[in-house]
């Protein structure tokens, strides 16, 4: 398909004017302000799943690993997906791949509360949920990598807004549960029929943020930032390296596309082997330990549900500002991100110790637990978004999707490795469902 029998000349997009009654800078914020929220959209659902580990206890008596379980069948899925990616985007454009997973997505908000209350206490609604996670692992990832393998092509601080974005809609959601604990006086101390109502208002609000991140969605793609950046530099990669840059817009109509097969893979990873490697040791680190090992930390005379909810408030917030750190590509490089990563297994040591030592002076006080949560979370923000601006500078333009695709797959491989190898430790360190330890 030549780029005449798509869009118009190429000449009008070159000239890059934002067509009547817009200026350009309004344009670049829209597509910020769009980056950040339809990153949200990617992981809002698991956020609300996080927050609501209280209620899904109470519905799952006979389960006591909630905070272990649930996060495994959608790193499964998430993990699936960045196999199967680079074909995706051969028979599906990108935004047919962001519309479809933000409706699935939406359903599965929907009916996750109601199917936790309907079939609570059995191994069949267990299951069921567990189901229900895998599907919504995968469409999230499906998005995640559609938006990472997107703004790898445009410009570094596209990758950092979308993947603040990840972070900002963590630490909304988070919110959103204190005032639903607040309106409806939930707590854990009892099942009560309100306990329901309260819990589906909540995931009906994370569906009202979906339903805007497709709106705006829509909006983008009719927008001139699109039309006028987007279109243009799709004809620069056409000129320079034939119907490559297509991948950017529309599926490849052609599956033998030498930017899409596995020989090209092959060669992003050798280019960018290091730079995944860190990203793989440092998402075992964050899913090996997040959330439950870093929930585990017993705090005497704090309810469980307030623990799990101001933890992970602290998290988010300073998650967000460290990836807003990563912005500032000029202060780090390759020797920084290991040092990052090198120093994190020290923040592990100390949540393990907080568990099997709970009575160390210093590390046995409810600040110092706060505090491993803050370095955890800037160091992780700072090593993901300056790994996914450093990883595809590594590849040549035509080649910067496929290195956002790989940079996915590493994730969600360390991020499957992480979630399964705390699985056997819990029993060894004897973490149990409220936080507790040795």
């Amino acid at each position: 398909m030549g780029p005449s029998s798509t869009f118009a000349s190429p000449e009008e997009y070159y000239e890059e004017k934002p067509r009547k009654g817009r200026r350009r800078s309004e344009d670049d914020a829209f597509a910020i302000f769009y980056f950040l929220w339809i990153g949200g959209c990617t992981n809002t659902v698991w956020n609300a799943v996080m927050n609501s580990f209280d209620y899904f206890k109470l519905k799952f008596t006979n389960s006591d690993e909630i905070e272990f379980i649930f996060p495994l069948p959608q790193h499964v899925a998430s993990l699936l997906v960045t196999f199967i990616i680079t074909q995706l985007s051969n028979v599906l454009s990108y935004s047919t791949r962001i519309v479809s997973s933000i409706i699935i997505i939406t359903v599965i908000t929907v009916i996750l509360p109601i199917q936790a209350d309907v079939f609570q206490n059995s191994d069949f609604g267990l299951t069921l949920i567990m189901i229900t996670l895998f599907f919504l692992g995968f469409f999230n990832n499906m998005a995640y990598a559609s938006i990472a393998g997107f703004t790898s092509q445009i410009d570094g601080k596209y990758t950092a807004y979308f993947l603040i974005g990840v972070a900002i809609a963590g630490l909304v959601v988070n919110g959103l549960r204190w005032v639903i604990i607040k309106i409806f006086d939930y707590t854990v101390g009892g099942i009560s029929d309100d306990n329901l109502f309260g819990v589906q208002i909540y995931f009906m609000t994370v569906v009202a943020l979906l339903v805007t991140g497709l709106v705006l969605h829509f909006m983008f793609m009719r927008s001139d930032f699109y039309h006028c950046k987007i279109k243009k530099r799709i004809y620069s990669v056409l000129e320079e390296d034939g119907d490559g840059g297509l991948a950017l817009l529309s599926p490849s109509h052609n599956t033998s596309n030498p930017k899409r097969n596995f020989g090209t893979l092959m060669v992003v990873a050798k280019e960018t082997w290091f730079y995944l490697l860190l990203i793989l040791v440092s998402c075992v680190q964050q899913h090996f330990s997040y959330p439950g090992l870093a929930l585990a930390k017993p705090i005497p005379g704090m309810e469980n549900h307030t623990k799990t909810v101001s933890m992970i408030a602290v998290f988010s917030a300073f998650y967000i500002i460290g990836k807003k750190m990563g912005q500032y590509r000029e202060y780090y490089n390759r020797n920084t991100m290991t040092v990052l990563t090198l120093f994190r297994f020290v923040i592990i040591a100390f949540f393990i110790l907080q568990v099997v030592a709970p009575e160390i002076p210093i590390l046995n006080t409810a600040a110092f637990g706060y505090l491993n949560v803050v370095l955890f979370a800037l160091t992780m923000g700072v090593i993901n978004v300056g790994l996914f601006i450093l990883t595809p500078e590594q590849v040549t333009e035509d080649k910067k999707e496929i290195a956002g695709f790989i940079a996915v797959f590493a994730i969600n491989l360390g991020t499957i490795i992480g979630a399964f190898s705390i699985v056997p430790l819990k029993e060894i360190l004897h973490i149990n469902s409220h936080g507790g330890g040795h």
